[in-house]
C-alpha cells in the first residue's frame, strides 16, 4: 500500500512540474494575471501612419468555449456586443490571482478585437500598439509559444478592448506582417 502511495505522489509531482514549466516566471509578454491598459499619448504618428488609440488587454481568466463554432489554426474577431462575446469566450477562475474580467456594461461604449491561436502549445502575446489610420484599425503584436509536444490542444486568446469606432477593416500584424484581417459589416458607410 505504501509503495502505491509513493508512486502516486511521484506521478503527481511530475505532472505538476510539467504544468509549471509551461509558464516561465520571466516572460516578455503580459502576465496572465494582469489587465493591461495603455493610453493614448501625444505622439500619434506611428510607423504605419496611424493614430495611437487606448486599449486594454485581457488574458486570464478567459478561454475559448468548446461550442464557439470557430475552427482552424487562428480566428480573428471583432465583437461589438456582450451576447456574441459570451457565446465565444468563457471565464474560468482558479486559485490565486485570476485577473480582471470585462465589465458587463462595457459593450455599450466599447468593442473587442480578438485573436485566438490554436495548436499544441500555449501562445503568449505582447501587444505593441493599436492604431487607427483613416479607415483601418491596426494591431501590432508579438507572439511566443510555451510548452508543446504531445497530444494536448490549446486555444490561446488575445482579447483587446477599445472604444467603439468606425473602420473598414482590422489588420492583425505579427512582427510587422499581416496575419489576418476582419472587414467591417458597414464598410461601405465609412468615408
Amino acid at each position: 500500500m505504501r509503495a502505491v502511495k509513493i508512486k502516486c505522489f511521484i506521478v503527481l509531482s511530475v505532472c505538476i512540474s510539467s504544468i509549471i514549466s509551461l509558464f516561465p516566471e520571466e516572460s516578455k509578454s503580459y502576465s496572465p494575471e494582469e489587465e493591461i491598459t495603455f493610453t493614448q499619448k501625444e505622439e500619434n504618428n506611428q510607423k504605419d501612419g496611424g493614430k495611437k488609440i487606448e486599449f486594454t488587454v485581457f488574458t486570464r481568466p478567459y478561454f475559448e468555449k468548446n461550442n464557439s463554432g470557430l475552427k482552424g489554426d487562428k480566428s480573428f474577431l471583432v465583437i461589438e456586443d456582450r451576447q456574441k462575446f459570451d457565446s465565444i469566450f468563457g471565464v474560468g477562475f482558479v486559485m490565486g490571482n485570476n485577473g480582471k474580467v470585462i465589465p458587463k456594461d462595457a459593450f455599450e461604449k466599447k468593442m473587442v478585437l480578438a485573436l485566438i491561436v490554436r495548436g499544441n502549445s500555449i501562445s503568449n502575446f505582447t501587444v505593441e500598439s493599436v492604431t487607427k489610420s483613416k479607415t483601418n484599425l491596426i494591431i501590432n503584436y508579438k507572439e511566443s509559444q510555451n510548452g508543446g509536444g504531445g497530444n494536448a490542444k490549446f486555444a490561446s486568446p488575445l482579447i483587446i478592448l477599445i472604444d467603439k469606432t468606425d473602420f473598414h477593416k482590422v489588420e492583425f500584424k505579427k512582427d510587422g506582417k499581416i496575419t489576418g484581417t476582419v472587414k467591417s459589416k458597414s464598410a461601405k458607410d465609412i468615408s
